[in-house]
């Protein structure tokens, strides 16, 4: 059974507009933001960007 990229990311807020798998055990997956806001993983609260964390 096949799912959604979305459904199975749960990015009810966002709209995938790509998704390609490459050799061995890699995904990229380009997205598009439905509101021009989200809530920060590490601080919790609202905030016009997303911080990247681990690079």
């Amino acid at each position: 059974m096949k799912f959604p990229v979305e459904q199975i990311l749960n990015l009810s807020e966002m709209k995938v507009l790509d998704f390609q798998e490459l050799e061995g055990e890699e995904i990229i997956i380009t997205i598009e933001k439905r509101i021009n806001y989200s809530t920060c993983p590490v601080d919790k609260i609202l905030t016009a960007y997303i911080k990247i964390i681990g690079e």
